[in-house]
């Protein structure tokens, strides 16, 4: 009997970050994600824009690299409470 070959299972690396149109918690404020702009290569990370919601600085207009902001978050719709 021969030895069957053994090929590794692929992962599912589905990106579980914020997407276009989703709430988030960054920098002690909430913002709207306009865009998200995926790694141009490998180990690179991704690059978010994001549009304040909060009324002393609404509209305001930031990108980030969002595996590198400390605490950052989406929101989901279900939280009763945009700022904390």
């Amino acid at each position: 009997m021969q030895p069957t070959e053994v090929r590794p299972k692929l992962l599912d690396v589905s990106w579980a970050g914020p997407k276009a149109g989703d709430t988030v918690r960054a920098r002690h404020r909430s913002w709207l994600v306009e865009e998200v702009f995926p790694p141009p290569r490998p180990g690179d990370h991704t690059r978010v824009r994001l549009v304040c919601l909060d009324d002393d600085n609404r509209g305001a207009v930031i990108e980030l690299l969002w595996e590198l902001e400390l605490g950052a978050e989406v929101r989901k719709p279900e939280d009763a409470l945009l700022s904390e």
